[in-house]
C-alpha cells in the first residue's frame, strides 16, 4: 500500500519582492470522482521566454549563492511555498528537455492542506501542435500516460481540445508603422521572437527614438507623416537584423534542441572563439544595447 510522503515546509527564502496574489487568476472545481481541479494562471513576466524556461529547468540541480546564503536554485526562484524540485524522468536525450517530467512539491500559501505533489512539463517543437491535433486525443492521452503512468486513471477527463492550449511564438513586422495621427512601436509594429529576450529592449529603444524625433514637434503641435516615417526609418534596420539573427538561432540551435534525441554540442571552432575575452562580450553587446544603441537627447 502506497502512502503519501510527509513533506516539511522549509523556512521562506529571502526575496527581493513577489508579485501580488491579485496578479494571478485562480479556479477550483471538485470532480464527480472526488478529485479536484485547480487552475492557476499567472500574470505574464515580460521578457521571460519558453527558451529561458527550458534553460532554467535544465540547470536547476544544485545550489547557488543568493543574498548572503546558499540555497537550492529552484527554491530561490520560488522563495515562499515550494518544497522540492527534481527531474522525475529525463527526456530521451538524458536531460530535462523535450518529454522530460518534473516532480515539484509546493504548498499553496504555505498551507499544508493545499499540497501539490505533481506537475509535468511537455515541450514540443514549433508547429508540432497541429500534428498532435491530427493524431487525436487518444494519442495525446497515451503519450501523457507514457510520460506519467500515474495519470492513467484520470485522463478520461480530457474530452475536448478546448481543454488543451498552446503558446505560439511569432516573429513578424508591419510594412508601415504609421498613418496621419498614428504611430505604432514595439510589439504593435514588430513582434519579436523570444530568442534572446530582446522584445522589451527594442520597444524601449523605439520609444527613445520617438522622444528624440517627435518630442519637440509634439510640443509645438507640428507632426507630419514625414516625421513619423523618420521613426520607422531609424528603427527598421536594427529590428530586421535582430529578427534575422533570431531566425537563425531558432532554426540552427533551438530547433535542434527540440527535435533531436541527442545532446546539443557546440562546434570546436565556436568553443575556441568563445574563449577569447573580446568574443565573450560580443553576444551581450549585440543582444543588450543592440547594433544601433540609442540614447535620450537632452534638449
Amino acid at each position: 500500500m502506497a502512502t503519501r510522503q510527509k513533506w516539511v515546509l522549509p523556512p521562506p527564502r529571502p526575496s527581493n519582492g513577489l508579485k501580488p496574489v491579485s496578479s494571478a487568476r485562480f479556479t477550483y472545481k471538485k470532480l464527480d470522482n472526488g478529485q479536484f481541479t485547480i487552475t492557476l494562471l499567472h500574470d505574464l513576466l515580460k521578457g521571460v521566454t519558453p527558451q529561458m524556461l527550458l534553460w532554467w529547468f535544465r540547470h536547476m540541480v544544485g545550489t547557488t549563492r543568493y543574498m548572503g546564503g546558499e540555497y537550492p536554485r529552484y527554491l530561490v526562484w520560488h522563495p515562499y511555498d515550494h518544497i522540492l524540485f527534481e527531474v522525475a524522468q529525463p527526456g530521451p536525450d538524458g536531460t530535462a528537455g523535450q518529454r522530460a517530467t518534473f516532480h515539484i512539491v509546493e504548498a499553496f500559501g504555505r498551507n499544508p492542506d493545499y499540497l501539490l505533489d505533481r506537475q509535468t512539463g511537455y515541450i514540443i517543437p514549433k508547429g508540432g501542435y497541429q500534428q498532435i491535433r491530427e493524431a487525436g486525443l487518444d494519442a495525446l492521452r497515451q503519450e501523457l500516460v507514457r510520460i506519467e503512468p500515474t495519470w492513467a486513471d484520470r485522463l478520461d477527463t480530457l474530452q475536448e481540445w478546448k481543454q488543451v492550449s498552446v503558446l505560439s511564438v511569432e516573429s513578424n513586422r508591419l510594412p508601415r508603422w504609421y498613418r496621419p495621427g498614428l504611430l505604432l512601436i514595439g510589439d504593435a509594429a514588430h513582434a519579436m521572437s523570444p530568442v534572446g529576450g530582446v522584445g522589451i529592449n527594442y520597444a524601449i529603444q523605439d520609444a527613445v527614438v520617438v522622444a528624440n524625433v517627435l518630442g519637440a514637434k509634439l510640443k509645438a503641435g507640428k507632426v507630419s507623416p514625414r516625421d513619423l516615417a523618420e521613426v520607422q526609418r531609424r528603427r527598421i534596420w536594427p529590428m530586421r537584423i535582430m529578427q534575422g539573427f533570431q531566425s537563425i538561432m531558432q532554426q540552427q540551435a533551438l530547433g535542434r534542441v527540440l527535435t533531436s534525441e541527442k545532446p546539443l554540442t557546440i562546434p570546436l571552432v565556436l568553443r575556441f572563439f568563445l574563449r577569447l575575452p573580446v568574443a565573450r562580450t560580443l553576444p551581450a553587446r549585440f543582444i543588450g544595447p543592440g547594433i544601433w544603441p540609442v540614447h535620450v537627447k537632452n534638449r
